[in-house]
């Protein structure tokens, strides 16, 4: 019996040196997404990775970046096995929606473009940062639950002076290097034109393949795909609660990974079949 997998997509802050750029070399698609998302982003993205340097530090420019690598490598690969489920954490949601629907690769980067160009500007107009704590602790004041990565890991989001104070009170949290608030409230005025744009883009798709959110640690029907996009924004990444709820044997990661693998093996253990989508044997 061929093995249930679950196809999962990363977010912001798995990029890496180089990332995509072997694929595209020699897959016509990876190449046509990665130049689709230098045009939205008008920086040429293959020098981007291939050098480094700032223009990968946008939001506005990395968001589409990363949903052109994940979904180029899943369009040249995933086909040569049925997926049983498709995820994505925070930004990775939306790469999973678009595979899941087979949005048409100019959507895609449409919609990723605009979702990084919206966040990048709620973040000017509202400053704040992130910060990982390796335990939980009650909800500090000023502060978001945004993420629970790991059983170790919980982030929150909100102002810059919130944020310091946690760090002094806490010596063993981590200042994560992003741009803004994410998943907080500071991100309130994007939800609704960003949920306008994804109603209007996906109107009238089906699933090929179920999607699961990690906003709700649940399967997501198809009516329901702008609303959890949206709310994504703003919710917590639900990233334990969702792996653990999978009825799958093996996990295979869209690149970039090295950090969503660690991730899923903190979670799902040593033991789980986790492989990385860098060629047909993760799915054979």
């Amino acid at each position: 019996m061929a093995a249930r997998i679950a196809l999962v997509f990363a977010g912001q802050g798995a990029e890496e040196p180089e990332m995509g750029l072997a694929l595209a070399a020699r897959d016509a698609r990876a190449k046509r997404l990665l130049a689709l998302a230098s045009d939205a982003t008008k920086v040429d993205l293959v020098r981007a990775i291939e050098r480094g340097g700032r223009a990968l530090t946008r939001t506005d420019v990395l968001q589409p970046a990363l949903v052109a690598v994940s979904l180029g490598a899943a369009y040249a690969l995933a086909d040569r096995a049925p997926i049983a489920a498709v995820l994505g954490h925070s930004l990775g949601e939306l790469a999973a929606a678009c595979f899941a629907l087979d949005v048409d690769d100019e959507t895609a980067i449409a919609l990723a473009a605009d979702r990084g160009r919206r966040m990048a500007e709620a973040a000017e107009a509202h400053p704040g940062g992130m910060i990982a704590l390796p335990s939980r602790l009650p909800l500090p004041p000023g502060l978001a639950l945004a993420a629970h990565n790991a059983d170790d890991e919980h982030v929150f989001s909100g102002d810059e002076a919130a944020i310091a104070a946690l760090a002094r009170a806490h010596p063993g949290a981590t200042r994560l290097r992003v741009s803004g608030a994410w998943h907080s409230p500071a991100m309130n005025d994007v939800v609704a034109p960003f949920r306008a744009h994804v109603a209007r883009a996906l109107a009238g798709r089906s699933l090929r393949v179920p999607l699961i959110s990690a906003v709700t640690a649940a399967p997501v029907a198809e009516s329901d795909v702008p609303d959890v996009l949206a709310r994504g924004l703003v919710a917590p990444v639900r990233w334990v609660e969702t792996l653990r709820a999978l009825d799958v044997d093996r996990v295979v990661l869209a690149p970039p990974a090295r950090l969503s693998r660690a991730l899923v093996r903190r979670t799902l253990g040593a033991r789980a079949d986790v492989r990385v989508l860098d060629g047909p044997e993760a799915l054979a």
